[in-house]
């Protein structure tokens, strides 16, 4: 399941072939393996100097390819954020009726959580380990989204009133969503964003 954090494992060195040479390289198996390590095992279960040990170079080296273990956290999170409000912002049609948007809107968004569910559990889970800084960034990204989302509510004919607080709960729910199915478990996405879409108007009509 998405999110699930394993016991504290030993890492060992792994034979890394076709890595390009030079810090380009070095930096993108360095993400891609703290990525990894911090979704299954959590960000507090890795230190630098394990994370080194699972890559062809020594720990007092990593301090040339990031600013601290935090900052690394930061990136990958930041990076998930960006796309994802970038992605919705593209491909959400800002000319079709309003049901049309939110149902693209609900698709879109769980589309790419499940495609970087990896991504998606440091967003979701390793949020706290963030400095304040860094939180108030994040949440200035997600604060987009949510008013992204509230013009949609606003075409689906929801009152003003209303959209902001339906907006910030639909991301919440959004995020469950992926997180509470097992990978490759999960309905069709195309039927999910029409049910879920149905259920926020008709719930919505009743409040």
């Amino acid at each position: 399941m998405i999110g699930a954090r394993s016991a504290p494992a030993t890492f060992s060195r792994l034979p890394w072939l076709g890595v390009p040479d030079g810090d380009v390289g070095t930096r993108q198996l360095l993400r891609q393996m703290a990525l990894e390590l911090f979704a299954e095992h959590g960000f507090q279960g890795v230190s630098l100097r394990q994370l080194a040990a699972v890559l062809p170079v020594e720990a007092g080296s990593l301090y040339n390819h990031i600013e601290s273990k935090q900052a690394l956290l930061f990136e990958l999170i930041e990076e998930h954020e960006n796309d994802l409000r970038e992605l919705l912002q593209t491909e959400v049609p800002r000319q079709a009726d309003g049901l049309l948007q939110l149902e693209t809107y609900v698709r879109m968004h769980l589309q790419f959580n499940c495609l970087h569910d990896q991504r998606h559990t440091l967003a979701r889970l390793e949020f706290h380990s963030l400095n304040l800084e860094q939180r108030d960034s994040i949440e200035q990204l997600r604060n987009t989204r949510a008013r992204h989302l509230e013009y949609i509510l606003g075409r689906c004919a929801l009152p003003a009133s209303e959209r902001t607080r339906i907006a910030l709960d639909m991301q919440a729910l959004l995020d469950g969503v992926v997180a509470g199915y097992p990978s490759g478990g999960r309905p069709p996405l195309e039927n999910l964003a029409a049910l879920f879409s149905c259920l926020v108007l008709s719930g919505s009509s009743k409040t």
